[in-house]
């Protein structure tokens, strides 16, 4: 004949928290069944169970909400991370990147992948490299890092500025029906886009701001504020040069942004400046 189980106590505890064996669990069970003091016992712990697997529930589901992405235009672009990354001053700009990153998954994966790579390249010594396949992710970083405002480095006499800005609004100004004939002679020659880009006049110009001619690109647009001006036969007798973007809008403003043409193509960043879009744009190549 099998003992009859005292109370369970300590082991009621153990049961619910599948910490007895199979033998001793239906044991437990069988004087519950039995035993309606140690029934009542049982009854509140499960209800405190419950109610303490719900409380953890709410906690994960309020983190993920706090940890949802935001707004994808609220992201900070590429040169205010890698400022945010590399200065230690503790500004405005700063603060505000951070309470970003705190609840924005990209943003920190993308520091994430800052980090990995400084310290990938503090370690690297010449007598001890391998060569290592990269992926499509890193290619598409260094990309984005070579074209932003923070890691493209210019010479001074390169950078644009008011005496540029002024330069081109004169040339708009004196010989605009010249140039505009030219733009609309251009594009009613270019061959149709193969896709969706539209196609642009850029205005040809040599160092001193005369005008020379007229080619067109192809415009895409990546995402609000970016846009990408590519030759449309690959042509890359523009790399190298500056194309800048003479951009106008409904408020009055004028912004003058320059890249450089690489692989035929230029890349073109004004989402600081906010969502609204340009109410028109000229586009320069400044070559001999």
């Amino acid at each position: 004949m099998t003992e009859e189980l005292q109370h369970p106590d300590n082991e009621l505890f153990d049961h619910f928290n599948g910490a007895l064996g199979p033998e001793r669990g239906r044991a437990v069970e069988d004087h519950l069944a039995a035993c309606s003091d140690c029934a009542s016992v049982a009854a509140v712990v499960r209800r405190l169970k419950e109610q303490a697997e719900q409380s953890r529930l709410a906690d994960r589901e309020s983190r993920d909400q706090v940890r949802k992405e935001p707004d994808v235009d609220a992201h900070p672009d590429v040169g205010t991370l890698a400022s945010f990354f590399y200065r230690k001053e503790d500004d405005a700009n700063n603060q505000a990147t951070a309470a970003h990153v705190a609840v924005c998954c990209d943003c920190s994966d993308m520091l994430a992948e800052y980090a990995r790579a400084d310290r990938i390249a503090s370690l690297y010594s010449p007598s001890e490299a391998t060569c290592a396949p990269m992926g499509e992710t890193d290619w598409t970083l260094i990309d984005e890092w070579e074209n932003s405002s923070f890691g493209r480095l210019k010479p001074e006499s390169e950078a644009p500025d008011r005496k540029l800005l002024d330069k081109l609004l004169n040339l708009l100004k004196d010989r605009g029906t010249h140039i505009y004939e030219a733009a609309h002679h251009a594009l009613k020659n270019a061959p149709p886009s193969a896709g969706s880009e539209e196609l642009v006049p850029v205005i040809l110009v040599n160092r001193d701001a005369e005008f020379r001619g007229v080619e067109v690109f192809e415009k895409t647009l990546n995402r609000p504020g970016v846009e990408t001006l590519k030759h449309p036969r690959g042509s890359r007798r523009f790399d190298n040069n500056l194309l800048h973007a003479l951009f106008d809008f409904r408020t009055g403003d004028q912004i003058l942004l320059s890249n450089s043409v690489k692989l035929g193509a230029a890349r073109i960043d004004y989402s600081n400046f906010g969502n609204v879009r340009p109410s028109a744009a000229n586009y320069f190549i400044m070559a001999d």
